[in-house]
């Protein structure tokens, strides 16, 4: 998945000579909190409400230009990189740039809102995988839970499912003895049970 298909394409920027009170009007409008400083057409910084709240806090002129309270250095993404390659640790926004001209912004909710939904894929991939297998699976957490149940269990056994998954697993299925094998951590192979 793209950046391009979770960034904003509602570009709202800065001026370096526009003040720390007009910044402040217009974070508090528009509902942002960061926006990329634009001058001659270019990135020059990108202005945060941490710089707000530390210029206030410093006692600074709000009539001030936030060219000088602006970070120069800003990491910008490419609207084709993938999502996944994005270190949301960085910041909480990234300017999208392409051949040089901003074409929007990713903020780290973006990018949390574009990882659920690769988890949520992966995750029903890996659910048709294991549905699809002709072994029952069952999977329990350390406390025993019955976590997964695929649909080879469910013909094995009689038991949906919906019955099953959140149950302990020795009240399903006691000649298992999974739950002694998470308790003691040796794994069994090919041990076979009789249900």
């Amino acid at each position: 998945m793209k950046i391009k298909n979770f960034m904003s394409t509602n570009i709202i920027h800065l001026h370096p000579d526009d003040t720390l009170k007009q910044t402040a009007d217009l974070f508090l409008q528009k509902r942002i909190d960061g926006a990329p400083v634009i001058d001659k057409g270019k990135i020059i910084g990108l202005l945060t409400k941490t710089h707000l709240i530390r210029a206030i806090s410093n006692g600074t002129d709000m009539n001030k230009p936030i060219r000088f309270f602006m970070s120069p250095e800003v990491k910008t993404l490419n609207p084709d990189e993938q999502i996944t390659d994005v270190d949301i640790m960085y910041t909480g926004r990234y300017p999208v740039v392409d051949n040089g001209e901003l074409v929007g912004i990713i903020t780290k909710s973006d990018i949390m809102v574009a990882l659920n939904e690769i988890i949520d894929d992966m995750s029903g991939q890996l659910e048709t995988l294991i549905n699809s297998a002709y072994n029952p699976i069952v999977s329990i957490d350390r406390d025993g839970i019955i976590r997964m149940w695929n649909q080879s269990a469910e013909r094995y056994t009689g038991l949906h499912s919906s019955d099953v998954l959140g149950t302990f697993i020795n009240d399903i299925i006691p000649e298992s003895h999974l739950y002694d094998i998470v308790e003691s951590g040796k794994c069994e192979f090919g041990k076979r049970i009789r249900i």
